[in-house]
């Protein structure tokens, strides 16, 4: 897996064998501002439009930012229609342990007005890849 990004907030890493983007968020998210997630979130959208992948691996488990209402609003508006674009088929999503954290990710994902693609949340790796790939 090649690593196309990395920030102290953000890691996004591509497989070519699976067309499978691969997303991390450190703990260090937790001193992560709003203004810096959008800056974060504008790597996911160049990365996917240049590599186009067919199958999403979202790594949140140590994801410690909370996603307010205004920002889902914003992933609503700019990511998904990207996502969209691209005929992303399967998105797997492993969840932090946290409840508030989970409930925030869970509710961007939600609001999605065009669910073309398939979205499955895990708190094991090996499970999600399993099912990306079958």
């Amino acid at each position: 897996m090649e690593i196309l990004y990395k920030s102290n907030y953000y890691q996004i890493s591509y497989d070519q064998t699976y067309q499978l983007i691969h997303y991390y968020h450190p703990s260090e998210t937790f001193n992560m501002t709003p203004i810096e997630y959008l800056q974060e979130l504008q790597a996911t959208i160049k990365y996917s439009k240049l590599y186009q992948p067919k199958l999403g691996l979202g790594d949140l488990r140590d994801f410690q930012f909370i996603i307010t209402p205004d920002l889902q609003e914003w992933i609503n508006e700019h990511i998904y229609p990207i996502i969209q674009s691209i005929s992303l088929q399967k998105h797997a999503v492993l969840l932090p342990p946290q409840f508030v954290v989970q409930l925030s990710v869970k509710q961007a994902d939600e609001i999605r007005p065009n669910k073309s693609y398939e979205t499955q949340y895990f708190s094991d790796e090996s499970e999600a890849r399993k099912w990306l790939l079958e």
